[in-house]
């Protein structure tokens, strides 16, 4: 547990903006705390398990590890030869119908597209 809250604090410190305070951690860093988290649950699985039975993880488990992994691969900038990540905002108002926070591995903008049909709107996002 004490791992997951770890992990969670350096997720949250890694995808925090820079005003929040103290430097985001490493890829390392959420990498090592991650591998000891796989290594420590599947030991626990693999006790839990009764004898002659292999280690198959729970979906639980699973679920977990998927979730983590998806919270480690979003806090981290794609590489300059790797697709973009688009994701969907909520409107901000002002006539806005649709916002989306495209992330490459050079800059991250916002595309704003207006009730009016004009075409986009690019902006830097925070």
């Amino acid at each position: 547990m004490k791992t997951l809250c770890a992990i969670a604090a350096l997720l949250g410190a890694a995808t925090a903006g820079a005003a929040a305070g103290p430097a985001p951690a490493s890829a390392a860093d959420i990498l090592r705390l991650a591998r000891e988290e796989i290594a420590g649950a599947v030991k626990q699985e693999g006790e839990q398990a009764p004898p002659g039975h292999g280690t198959a993880l729970s979906s639980t488990l699973q679920q977990r590890l998927d979730r983590r992994f998806a919270e480690a691969h979003a806090a981290v900038r794609p590489r300059w030869y790797q697709a973009a990540r688009i994701e969907e905002l909520p409107p901000v108002g002002d006539g806005a119908v649709r916002v989306y926070r495209v992330v490459t591995g050079v800059v991250t903008y916002c595309m704003t597209y207006r009730q009016d049909g004009r075409g986009p709107t690019y902006s830097l996002c925070d």
